[in-house]
């Protein structure tokens, strides 16, 4: 981050921050409410902020108390824990609470909005933008609107609302404002965790099946470890009653014997009725004695069994042997 590219109220918080907490209360202590709250939005989403711009910044400032020899790092509880030493408990508080009230407004605004719309929107957009507003769409909406968007995009889309945290209630007012506008409305301001690996499974778990398979093999090419996180959580051991009776006979040809024992000794009933019916009479009743006959096991060890037969059955997916019905989707 450039001293030129930093903003009135950024500059004068970069000061507070070398100036040290103590100092910094007693100064803020001084301004008025407005100045307060201003420039505790700006520290709460400055970042990092190395020791040359620091510097400059405090040159500019006709040379103040400090030159820094090492960067500082402004955050939203810095600058909550400044506000409350400088006695601004009220704007200490609403330092957390604009945000939420950002963060509902954006969802509202985006809930009016249709796929075609809004992706033709954020085609001119920054990524982190695009990801900020997907992170506040409903499901539905988001996965929608990321598969009309530009391939490359998508990708990069899913790997940043897998990493995103807190987003300060400035960007959210300044998306809201922008959205508003825009249809005579929309997106931001304060500090708000919305993405994670969590929203990420959520949105791929919206698309259809090929679709999503299709993403995660992008992603996987960008970002290996996000893609097998994402994996793990989008497929478990209960899901494997969304596979047929077909795919389960296909799976359960492939499980060894002693991996399924195991990941049947603490199974959901619904779970182990569908792998039991997929079995032959005689192979089911063995089965069944051979679970009632084991030993205390670690759960541990129960539940890396599940996993095994989890991610077999995701292979099997991945190679077009069987199929997933999505959880939205009823047989009969």
């Amino acid at each position: 981050m450039g001293a030129p590219k930093l903003t009135s109220a950024e500059k004068a918080a970069v000061v507070l921050l070398t100036l040290g907490e103590e100092l910094a209360s007693e100064i803020v202590g001084q301004m008025r409410p407005l100045e307060v709250t201003r420039i505790a939005a700006a520290m709460s989403r400055l970042g990092r902020v190395d020791a040359k711009v620091a510097s400059e910044v405090a040159s500019e400032f006709q040379d103040s108390l400090l030159n820094p020899t090492q960067g500082i790092n402004g955050d939203h509880d810095t600058a909550q824990r400044l506000l409350r030493l400088a006695g601004h408990k009220q704007e200490a508080e609403r330092l957390g609470s604009d945000a939420d009230a950002l963060s509902s407004e954006l969802s509202h605004l985006l809930a009016s909005k249709e796929p075609e719309a809004l992706a033709a929107l954020l085609q001119n957009e920054v990524p982190q933008t695009v990801t900020l507003i997907v992170a506040h769409c409903a499901p539905a909406l988001a996965s929608k609107t990321v598969q009309l968007l530009p391939p490359a995009l998508k990708v990069d889309i899913l790997q940043r609302l897998a990493r995103l945290g807190s987003v300060d209630a400035e960007s959210l007012e300044l998306i809201v404002t922008t959205l508003k506008q825009d249809q005579g409305s929309g997106v931001v301001r304060q500090s708000q965790n919305l993405g994670g690996v969590d929203k990420l499974v959520q949105l791929i778990n919206s698309l259809g099946q090929s679709e999503g398979e299709r993403l995660l093999l992008s992603l996987e090419q960008r970002d290996p470890e996000l893609a097998e996180k994402v994996r793990r959580r989008l497929f478990t051991f209960a899901d494997l009653v969304r596979i047929g009776d077909r795919g389960m006979q296909a799976l359960l040809a492939q499980v060894p014997a002693a991996a399924l024992r195991l990941a049947l000794k603490s199974a959901d009933e619904v779970v182990t009725a569908h792998i039991y019916k997929n079995l032959s009479e005689r192979a089911a009743k063995l089965l069944k004695d051979d679970v009632a006959a084991m030993p205390k096991t670690r759960l541990q060890d129960v539940q890396a069994s599940q996993q095994q037969i989890a991610e077999m059955a995701q292979a099997l997916v991945a190679s077009g042997k069987i199929e997933i019905m999505s959880k939205d989707e009823t047989y009969v």
